[in-house]
């Protein structure tokens, strides 16, 4: 019987793909680069934002650009995110049926919870667990490790949803099912060929995933 419902903040549950841009090419500009197209940016997210920025302004000036674009992006998010199709209804009605709901994200814990309080979902979640708060992020299991932990929840009381490529190998790697949803940077051809255990359109599919006696 599943317990635990852990998921993926960006492109997942919210969009914040507008705000991420803003900041990356604000970061740019600030150093005379070229701006990066938003497909790029989309594609490349996932990783963290140290990882992100790196990617576009290089490693001798990460450290410069890095604090440079989280200043930006602290304000950003409050303009440029918003919650993905059906996100609120389904963490209402799971919270409704006693679920313990988390967040694991490899996005800054400062951020996450600007951008789960700025849009209202915050309260929902027992947790949320970022990439800065365990020894790896993802695609290493120890966020989901720490919070199944957390929680006392073995790994099939515990389900994984997530956008990415990157999602389903951290939860892979720490043995629970991954329902891959199709809203993110990853491909519905990348997310099933990653391995998947489930592949849905919107995230509030979930629900309905809920009910199937394989789930249990």
């Amino acid at each position: 019987m599943i317990k635990l419902i852990i998921f993926d903040l960006d492109g997942t549950l919210i969009n914040a793909y507008p705000a991420v841009e803003e900041t990356v090419n604000f970061t740019m500009k600030h150093f005379g680069l070229p701006p990066v197209d938003s497909e790029t940016i989309k594609r490349t997210v996932g990783w963290g934002d140290r990882h992100l920025i790196g990617t576009f302004v290089g490693d001798h000036r990460v450290e410069e650009a890095i604090k440079i674009y989280r200043a930006h992006h602290e304000h950003a998010l409050l303009q440029g995110s918003s919650l993905l199709p059906g996100a609120l209804t389904l963490l209402q009605s799971l919270k409704k049926q006693g679920f313990l709901l988390a967040v694991a994200s490899n996005r800054p814990k400062k951020y996450s919870l600007i951008v789960t309080k700025h849009l209202g979902i915050d309260h929902f979640f027992d947790c949320i667990l970022c990439g800065d708060e365990v020894s790896r992020a993802k695609p290493f299991p120890d966020i989901l490790n720490e919070l199944m932990k957390q929680f006392d929840c073995l790994t099939e009381e515990t389900v994984y949803v997530g956008d990415m490529v990157i999602d389903v190998e951290t939860g892979k790697a720490a043995g629970v099912k991954t329902v891959a949803v199709t809203t993110g940077s990853s491909s519905f051809e990348e997310l099933k060929k990653a391995g998947a255990w489930q592949m849905i359109e919107r995230v509030d599919e979930v629900g309905a995933l809920l009910m199937m006696s394989s789930f249990g």
